[in-house]
Order: C-alpha cells, then structure tokens, then sequence
C-alpha cells in the first residue's frame, strides 16, 4: 500500500524493496536512489501505523519506525507532528 501511494503521482519510481530498505537502513538508503525525494517523504505521506505495520511485515521491531523518521529528519526531511517525542508540558 505504501509504495503504491508514493508512487500515485510519478508511476513506478519505488518498489517494495526500496521501502523496505528504507526501513532497514534509514536514509542511508537514500543516498544515489533515483526516486530518493520520494522515499523520504515516506513520513509525510503515510499514517504511523501504516509505517509501523510494514516495519513488522519487513521482519523489524515496531520502533523502528521512529528510529529512521529520526534519521530522515536528520538528512533534512520536514518534520512530521505524529512523529515528534511528545514532550512534558
């Protein structure tokens, strides 16, 4: 579902292997993918659980979800509300 969604305005520039490696690898997966300014707006574009299922599916733990939204946001991908650490008011 994922990559189809991603994939809905420019055709197939992602295959289920890039999402996965994404979520294998963080945004090093990014670095020399054709269709990287896709990919990384994996977070922006699809819900948490939505992620966090397909995370499961790839054989990962849950929260690693969180750990490559991380690693996005730290290679420059926008920041995405449903993602940030709640903090203590």
């Amino acid at each position: 579902m994922i990559v189809t969604h991603l994939n809905a305005p420019y055709g197939a520039v992602l295959t289920v292997a890039d999402v996965t490696k994404l979520l294998r690898h963080g945004s090093a997966a990014l670095i020399d993918h054709p269709a990287a300014d896709v990919l990384g707006w994996l977070f922006v574009e699809c819900r948490p659980a939505l992620i966090e299922r397909a995370c499961m599916e790839a054989g990962l733990p849950g929260h690693r979800a969180a750990q490559v939204y991380a690693s996005l946001v730290a290679a420059g991908a926008p920041r995405v509300a449903a993602w940030e650490p709640r903090r203590a008011a």
